[in-house]
């Protein structure tokens, strides 16, 4: 490939009209993300005090869902939520913990973390794990065994069927 420049231009700065679009929705999205962080810290501060879920959802003009449970790979929810929903405090008895958060894409979110779910693994999958290890365990020796065996057999092979010369001079 032969490139060649024929013509060079200087850097210069866009004109503020041609920019001006981008600017004005730029801060518009910073003031909404922060009118609706604001608006989910109250919202956050009314859960606490008592306030149904629904009606606080009812009063901000937004809808919310159901209660569900989410895994730590549950791809549904924004990465930050799920974050922080792994990362707040444990709820305590039967009051839910409530959090406020800064979406990335604009916006906010109130989350509440009603309960903890963790799986106990039961006996029968511990046993049946012990099964395993051991039969893997099993298999590993009786290779090496064999391997060993076959490796022994293959020299005594080697030692019938060779034939050696020594070099008296090489060992001086």
């Amino acid at each position: 490939m032969l490139v060649k420049v024929t013509e060079h231009n200087k850097p210069q700065p866009k004109p503020v009209a041609e920019l001006r679009d981008g600017i004005v929705a730029a801060i518009r999205k910073d003031r909404g993300s922060e009118a609706a962080m604001r608006a989910a810290q109250d919202g956050q501060a009314k859960l606490q005090a008592g306030t149904a879920f629904d009606d606080v959802a009812r009063q901000l003009g937004v809808s919310s869902e159901p209660a569900r449970f989410v895994a730590r790979t549950d791809s549904t929810l924004p990465p930050q939520l799920r974050e922080l929903v792994f990362n707040s405090a444990k709820p305590t008895g039967a009051k839910p913990v409530y959090r406020a958060v800064a979406l990335q894409t604009g916006g906010a979110a109130v989350v509440a973390v009603t309960g903890l779910r963790t799986e106990a693994p039961p006996a029968e999958k511990d046993k049946l794990a012990d099964q395993l290890k051991q039969q893997n365990m099993q298999a590993r020796q009786d290779a090496a065994r064999h391997g060993q065996a076959d490796a022994e057999a293959y020299v005594a092979e080697m030692r019938r069927t060779a034939d050696v010369r020594k070099n008296p001079k090489a060992f001086e």
